[in-house]
């Protein structure tokens, strides 16, 4: 899938939920520009993540394929760092027929 970065929004509080297409949701900790760090993810089998703003205690995720997701995070800058699981690129792919080869698109399909 497409993993490059897309959307994203600051909490105010150097915390930023970033869209990360197939890589779903990434709550970085950029409270050192020198070293950002992931400190939390949502990651669902499906993702392909358009936007990731925070409202509030809230953040509302835009995703082509499910709609919206509603996530709660509760860590801050400074939290410990995590890493999320890799990506399966063994699911065979399409291109899109708007983004061509930029977002690869899980396929069901023969190629």
């Amino acid at each position: 899938g497409c993993d490059s970065a897309h959307y994203f929004s600051d909490r105010g509080d150097q915390m930023l939920a970033a869209a990360f297409y197939g890589a779903g949701t990434r709550f970085l900790d950029v409270s050192n520009p020198k070293d950002i760090r992931q400190v939390g993810y949502f990651l669902p089998s499906d993702a392909n993540t358009w936007a990731a703003y925070w409202h509030g205690d809230y953040v509302y995720v835009a995703d082509f394929d499910r709609g919206v997701d509603i996530l709660k995070f509760n860590g801050s800058a400074g939290s410990k760092a995590v890493t999320a699981p890799a990506v399966d690129l063994s699911t065979p792919t399409k291109q899109s027929p708007l983004y061509r080869f930029m977002c690869p698109l899980p396929s069901r399909e023969p190629i």
